[in-house]
């Protein structure tokens, strides 16, 4: 795969995350997921590009403080952070989401208030690397915590939802399938009218779109 093969995707990342942000409507969601997945599907070719050009990158990675762990455990729960404002709408920033199964405290209110907004910290990580970092946890039970990378989030968009394949008739995969109850139950979920699932997508394309100019632009 060529630097320009390379570049005419980065245009087209550019355009449909233009559309996706300024119509806010399923068909250019769907768009935007699809180029996305171009990009995980390319993503060593990309890690190449940036040895190659010798430019240091660095991705910023969410920050999962103990303070925040500790307020966390024991409790069945999704995080959604959009620490870089992937879920902004009508002026309004979002910086994420914590959605708890349960009655909380006044105490435990208070608590979680006190942690403030999600952190995200530039990390040295390749391309690749930061594609397969967490970006949603969830405990199911109150014991095992698990995560969802940004790559499955992507994949699974584009799988399940009608982005890469017709909706419906996408080829099984055990390893996206074990999340497909969590990525629906976020897609339940909106934000300023926006499905949580696009609001990260959104910002993934957000974060790429900005790292990648000073290669592409």
């Amino acid at each position: 795969m060529s630097f320009e093969d390379i570049k005419t995707q980065y245009q087209r990342l550019q355009r449909h995350y233009k559309f996706a942000i300024t119509d806010k409507n399923e068909v250019s969601f769907l768009d935007l997921a699809h180029c996305l997945r171009i990009w995980a599907d390319m993503k060593k070719e990309v890690d190449l590009i940036i040895k190659e050009k010798k430019i240091n990158i660095k991705f910023p990675n969410n920050v999962v403080t103990k303070n925040l762990k500790d307020a966390l455990k024991g409790h069945k729960y999704y995080s959604i952070p959009l620490s870089s404002g992937g879920g902004s709408n009508e002026g309004i920033q979002i910086t994420g989401m914590r959605y708890t199964f349960e009655a909380l405290t006044p105490e435990e209110i208070m608590k979680r208030a006190k942690l403030g907004r999600p952190l995200s910290k530039n990390v040295d990580l390749t391309f690749s690397q930061w594609l397969g970092s967490e970006v949603i946890e969830f405990n199911e039970n109150g014991n095992e915590r698990l995560g969802i990378s940004r790559e499955m989030i992507i994949r699974r968009v584009a799988n399940m939802l009608g982005a890469s394949h017709p909706k419906g008739m996408e080829e099984p995969s055990e390893d996206g399938n074990r999340f497909d109850t969590h990525i629906s139950f976020l897609h339940s979920m909106c934000t300023g009218g926006v499905p949580l699932t696009y609001c990260q997508l959104i910002e993934i394309a957000d974060i790429i779109i900005k790292k990648f100019k000073i290669i592409f632009n």
